[in-house]
């Protein structure tokens, strides 16, 4: 099974990749999902504030590659499953990465997509998902934490990296490309 992971920071193209891989009939897996659903099962509101708490904490609690390992076995479903391409979305440090990589191997590939703060910030402030608060402040300091967590350093390792700064559609056709050549169609 090839497993692709998409990072980037808040408002870059993610959730695009995301779309693309779920409309190829690929199994999508959202690390911030893992996160908000371990907000709200430790009995918290799943909004900025909690959801941050939380992801500090699990790694605190268990190491920096946490949400890796949680995530491994929801892989192993995707592959017993019959899966042969998982989309990860949200893949945040170097621990992560190494968790990955040293379970998969070879069968797992990380892009990147970059895109400028001032871009994804208006795209943030469309989005309106329950961990995104529309404050340019709030904003700056989701980035800080991101970048706080390891998230540029996975950055400038990806196997792949995108800019996302032009249209939508330049984007998806650059994505769809790259996603044919290393995960098929």
């Amino acid at each position: 099974m090839h497993v692709i992971a998409v990072t980037g920071m808040p408002g870059a193209g993610k959730e695009l990749a995301a779309e693309l891989a779920q409309r190829r009939g690929w199994p999508v897996l959202s690390m911030g999902e893992l996160v908000r659903a371990e907000t709200r099962r430790r009995g918290l509101p799943a909004d900025p504030q909690h959801v941050a708490e939380t992801a500090t904490a699990l790694r605190k609690e268990r190491g920096p590659g946490a949400w890796a390992e949680l995530l491994l076995p929801l892989l192993e479903e995707q592959a017993a499953g019959g899966a042969r391409t998982v989309l990860v979305d949200g893949v945040r440090n170097v621990a992560e990465v190494e968790v990955l990589r040293r379970a998969l191997g070879g069968e797992f590939v990380l892009v990147g997509i970059a895109a400028e703060a001032a871009i994804r910030h208006e795209r943030l402030i469309g989005r309106g998902r329950s961990d995104d608060v529309p404050a340019k402040a709030w904003l700056e300091e989701r980035d800080r934490r991101e970048l706080g967590y390891g998230l540029g350093e996975v950055l400038a390792t990806a196997d792949h990296t995108l800019r996302n700064e032009s249209t939508k559609a330049a984007f998806r056709e650059a994505l769809e490309r790259l996603l044919d050549e290393i995960g098929g169609a």
